[in-house]
């Protein structure tokens, strides 16, 4: 007659197995494969199903695992699914890594060749930097975000292609080396591929928003001994622009967004040396915390578009960073969604609902950079295109995806 009890030497048995499935699994460079592609197929579906709220909490309490477990759950749950594979290809530089993005690209045996015709045949090329608190994520984290920008500017009849630098994470790598990072890379953009600057659109979400501000103001001060060309523009969706966590906003949205204050200090901590722990030198550094820079800090600084959600812990500080760069003269558009936490822009499973927040969002950002890239936001920023006009627009949308109200300044 059968039993549902099990012997201890049943159990030791099943258990071996799971170990040995385990290591076949991660042991393996194409175990892992296997398991990433499809633990991050099936977290898609479960996030995509899941209550706005309980989607929240989950982000909220992910945070609070240790600092390795945190960096491998990132990995493995925002592995590329299958569907990707035809849009990213890994690349290697001179002491600098990345993903480049673009239609086709998983196909090509030769990458190498194909990144020489990249000069030719591309009308935007955008280098971005994933976000992460800088000690998590990766350079292909969010394929569906990145695919959507490359099919919004082909509405527009531009062929753009994105170089995702895969800068090495704290606290192995302490800063600023993810800045140098970014500067070997853009400089390989320019120096190497002979991208024409007035093609490259800088872009980074979080903490790597926060890198490619600092990216800006190194180019811009020639920092590191780089004498290079600005960008045309720069996309900074959610910005960390502070390490401080003084702002209002940290508090007023607590509740709202999923953002954990204590992830935060946890990865400042990881990031900044020793020595430069201080709250006076966390309010002096411009690299760090643009937010604090001395007027003038931003002259000259390109065309720019930043992100942010009313619910954002950062709200404040990014407020104050606009603010910042519109009274040192740079043309700055910003798109706000109401009742949206910090990455709507990155990870459509926030949104809830239809997505059509995101999907506006992603309009918008690629509306703004065919005009930049066409040069029609030059004269003082002023462009007639619907929604985008002035050097001073601040556009707001609503749950819907509609225009709640666009003002100016």
């Amino acid at each position: 007659m059968p039993t549902t009890d099990f012997s201890l030497a049943s159990l030791l048995t099943l258990r071996r197995i799971l170990v040995a499935l385990a290591a076949i699994l991660f042991a393996t460079p194409q175990g892992r494969w296997l398991a990433y592609r499809y633990t991050s197929l099936l977290n898609w579906v479960i996030a995509a199903n899941l209550p706005r709220s309980s989607l929240f909490n989950t982000l909220y309490f992910a945070q609070n695992l240790p600092g390795p477990l945190l960096r491998f759950t990132i990995e493995i749950l925002a592995y590329p699914r299958p569907k990707h594979d035809p849009w990213y290809k890994p690349v290697r530089g001179n002491d600098w890594k990345g993903v480049w993005i673009a239609e086709g690209v998983g196909k090509v045996q030769d990458v190498g060749a194909w990144t020489q015709g990249v000069r030719q045949e591309t009308d935007v090329v955008i280098f971005y930097a994933h976000g992460g608190g800088y000690t998590s994520g990766h350079a292909a984290m969010f394929m569906d975000s990145w695919i959507l920008w490359i099919e919004e500017l082909k509405k527009h009849g531009l062929n753009a292609k994105i170089l995702s630098l895969e800068y090495g994470l704290a606290p192995m790598n302490k800063y600023p080396s993810q800045l140098q990072e970014s500067l070997r890379a853009y400089k390989y953009l320019i120096e190497d591929l002979k991208i024409d600057p007035s093609k490259i659109i800088l872009g980074g979400d979080s903490a790597g928003a926060n890198l490619m501000s600092a990216t800006l103001l190194a180019l811009h001060r020639r920092r590191f001994d780089t004498a290079l060309p600005m960008p045309r523009g720069a996309l900074l969706a959610h910005p960390w622009m502070t390490l401080d966590l003084s702002s209002s906003s940290h508090t007023r949205n607590q509740s709202l967004d999923y953002i954990h204050l204590g992830s935060l200090v946890k990865n400042r901590l990881n990031w900044l040396p020793a020595d430069q722990q201080s709250l006076e030198y966390l309010r002096s550094d411009p690299y760090v915390a643009p937010v604090y820079a001395p007027k003038d800090t931003f002259v000259e600084f390109p065309h720019m578009f930043v992100a942010i959600g009313q619910w954002e812990v950062f709200y404040d500080d990014q407020v104050e960073f606009v603010s910042r760069l519109r009274a040192d003269g740079v043309d700055v558009v910003v798109k706000e969604a109401e009742e949206m936490p910090h990455l709507w822009l990155l990870i459509p499973e926030v949104v809830g609902g239809d997505l059509k927040v995101w999907k506006e969002g992603w309009a918008k950002v690629a509306e703004w950079t065919a005009q930049v890239v066409r040069g029609e936001r030059d004269e003082d920023g002023e462009e007639a295109g619907d929604g985008l006009e002035g050097s001073r627009s601040w556009e707001k949308i609503g749950m819907s995806g509609s225009i709640l109200h666009a003002r100016l300044g």
